[in-house]
C-alpha cells in the first residue's frame, strides 16, 4: 500500500508514540562489506541494481554463509565518478575495530568475488587495500524500501556532507525505517536515528571527535539488543558520551530478562537488567504495513556493582 498522507508515515507515527531509540540498531552485525554501486537501487538493493546479477547472487550467498553483512553505497547524488568502484570492509566488534578501503574496476564486477571475505569473517583486514584512519558515515536514503528513508534521509545526507564531505555516503536499507533519518558511523558501527538536518550535522561533528549524540543514539551494531539498551541507559545517566567510555563485558539471558555488565575506564561498573516489554501501542514497522506492537527494551533495575577505587584515589 502506498502511503501518501504524511501523518500515516511510519517514522511520524513512531515519533508521535514516543518509541524509544535505544536498543533498536540492527544487532549482530560485526563484519561489513560496503559496495559502491551508482544509479538506482531496487527494493532488494544488491540483486536489484546495476551489479551483475550472477555476481550479486554469488556474493550474497557467500556473505551470508560467512556472516558478512553487505551494504550498497553511492556517492551523494548517485552518479558514477571515474570508473572505479570503492569498497569498504569493516569490523565493528568492540575489541577488533577497523576499516579497510579497496578500489576495484567498476566495469569488472567479478572482482567483487575475489575479495577475501574469509579474512574479513575472521576479523582480519584483507591486505588488498588501505586501512582508513578517519570516520566514515552512511545515511540511509533507500526510498524503494520505504519513503521515510528518502524523505528524511536526504536532508541528513546534505547536512552531514557539509561537515565531512566525501566521507559521507548514501546507503541502502540499514534497518528501522520508522527511525529515519538514520545514520551509521564507522568504524564502530554506531546507529543514530530520528535525525533532522541540524542533528545530522551535529552527530557527525561529535563522532569526528570520538563522541556520541546520545539523544539520537540507537546502539552499536555488534552489540546484543539488551547491551544497546544498557549502554544508552548508563550513558544517559552519567553523561559518558565518548565512544570508548563504556565496555560491555557480559550479557546473560534467562527466560525473563537479560543482564548486562558494563565498565568504565575509571573503574566504575554496572550490572543492568533489561527486559523486553510491550510498547502498548501498535505501529507499522514500515510505511503501509499492518501495525503491531514492536516491543521495547526497558531497564527494570540497575545497581553500581563495585566501588570506584580509581575515582576515590583521584579525588583524594
Amino acid at each position: 500500500m502506498r502511503v501518501t498522507d504524511a501523518a500515516e508515515r511510519c517514522s511520524v507515527l513512531a515519533g508521535v508514540a514516543g518509541e524509544p531509540l535505544s536498543g533498536t540498531a540492527s544487532s549482530g552485525r560485526r563484519r561489513w562489506l560496503l559496495v559502491e554501486q551508482p544509479g538506482p537501487w531496487g527494493r532488494d538493493a544488491l540483486v536489484e541494481s546495476g551489479v551483475d546479477g550472477r555476481v550479486a547472487r554469488e556474493l550474497q550467498r557467500t556473505a551470508k554463509r560467512l556472516g558478512v553483512h553487505v551494504q550498497l553505497i553511492r556517492g551523494r547524488g548517485g552518479g558514477a565518478r571515474d570508473g572505479r568502484r570503492v569498497c569498504y570492509l569493516a569490523s565493528t566488534e568492540r575489541d577488533a575495530v577497523w576499516l579497510e578501503r579497496v578500489e576495484l574496476d567498476l566495469g569488472e564486477p567479478e572482482q567483487l568475488l575475489k575479495l577475501d571475505l574469509d579474512a574479513l569473517a575472521a576479523g582480519r583486514p584483507t591486505g588488498a587495500g588501505t586501512l582508513v584512519q578517519v570516520p566514515l558515515y552512511l545515511v540511509c536514503t533507500h526510498g524503494r524500501r520505504d519513503p521515510c528513508c528518502a524523505l528524511r534521509g536526504r536532508p541528513v545526507l546534505d547536512a552531514a556532507a557539509g561537515v565531512a564531505g566525501e566521507r559521507v555516503w548514501e546507503t541502502s536499507h540499514v534497518g528501522g525505517h520508522r527511525f529515519a533519518g538514520n545514520l551509521v558511523c564507522f568504524p564502530d558501527g554506531l546507529y543514530l536515528g530520528r535525525l533532522g538536518r541540524d542533528e545530522g550535522a551535529r552527530a557527525v561533528e561529535l563522532y569526528d571527535q570520538g563522541r556520541i549524540l546520545l539523544a539520537h543514539y540507537r546502539g552499536r551494531s555488534s552489540d546484543h539488543w539488551a547491551a544497546q539498551v544498557a549502554d544508552w541507559w548508563v550513558r544517559d545517566r552519567t553523561g559518558l558520551d565518548r565512544v570508548g567510555d563504556l565496555t560491555v563485558s557480559e550479557v546473560v539471558e534467562d527466560a525473563e530478562q537479560a543482564t548486562v555488565r558494563l565498565a568504565a575506564p575509571d573503574g566504575r561498573r554496572w550490572r543492568v537488567p533489561v527486559r523486553r516489554v510491550p510498547l502498548g501501542r501498535a505501529l507499522p514497522q514500515s510505511c503501509g504495513e499492518a501495525p503491531e506492537d514492536p516491543g521495547v527494551g526497558r531497564v527494570v533495575e540497575a545497581a553500581v556493582e563495585a566501588a570506584v577505587e580509581a575515582v576515590s584515589r583521584r579525588r583524594s
